[in-house]
């Protein structure tokens, strides 16, 4: 297999999946979507027991939360925060 017979088989996949993904109806992305953040939430407590294999249920959750903040800081550069009433 040359490069091109690669590249071109590689495109074709590409949009197989961007013909995909342009059928699929928006509640099912949706869904899609919760179901990936819910597994990617899964490997990430694995992640965490893995690395503290004494940590308590608690313990763990409470990891887990804090690298997802810390991500969460590191791609909205820290814009977003609550809102705040301001002193009177």
């Amino acid at each position: 297999m040359n490069a091109e017979t690669i590249r071109g088989e590689a495109e074709a996949i590409y949009m197989e999946r961007v013909l995909r993904a342009q059928a699929t109806p928006p509640d099912q992305k949706l869904v899609d979507g919760f179901r990936l953040f819910d597994r990617s939430r899964g490997l990430m407590r694995d992640g965490v027991r893995h690395q503290f294999p004494d940590a308590s249920p608690q313990q763990v959750e409470a990891i887990v939360q804090q690298r997802l903040d810390l991500v969460r800081e590191m791609q909205d550069g820290n814009l977003y925060r609550p809102y705040q009433e301001p002193a009177p």
